[in-house]
Parts: C-alpha cells; structure tokens; sequence
C-alpha cells in the first residue's frame, strides 16, 4: 500500500491530519508483517517519506506517520 496524505497547511486544522494519523496507525496494525507499506506527502511539493517498507518493521512506519506535520500549501 502505498499511503498519498495531504500535509498542506488546512490539513493543520483540528480534526484533519490529527485524526488522520491514528486511523493509518490502525491500518498498519491491521497488515500482515509481509504486507510494504510507502509513504508518500503532499504540500508545496510532493515528496517520498517513506520507500517501501514491510509491515514487519512497524516501529519505523509509524515513527514517520507519526512525524507528519501540516505544511506550506496544497500543489497537486
């Protein structure tokens, strides 16, 4: 799977990419250690946070949801 978020500046409002980031924490929890996740954001520009990576290393695909922060704005 490969997750497309939307980090632009509106997504910093309450209730947007604070709801977000848990529900796709659920969504791991839910694959199969073999399942890859990826994980792609868009702003001002659009940028790979994370390459394909197993589910088996969970800790590391949601340390990056986790880090995820509104930014710049909407260019898709």
């Amino acid at each position: 799977l490969t997750f497309v978020i939307d980090i632009s500046g509106s997504m910093g409002e309450p209730g947007k990419l604070d709801t977000v980031k848990p529900a796709l924490a659920v969504l791991v929890d839910a694959l199969r250690p073999s399942d890859r996740v990826a994980i792609v954001v868009y702003s001002d520009d659009t940028r790979v946070m994370l390459a394909s990576t197993k589910v088996s290393h969970r800790d590391e695909i949601l340390a990056t949801i986790d880090s995820l922060s509104s930014e710049g704005s909407t260019n898709v």
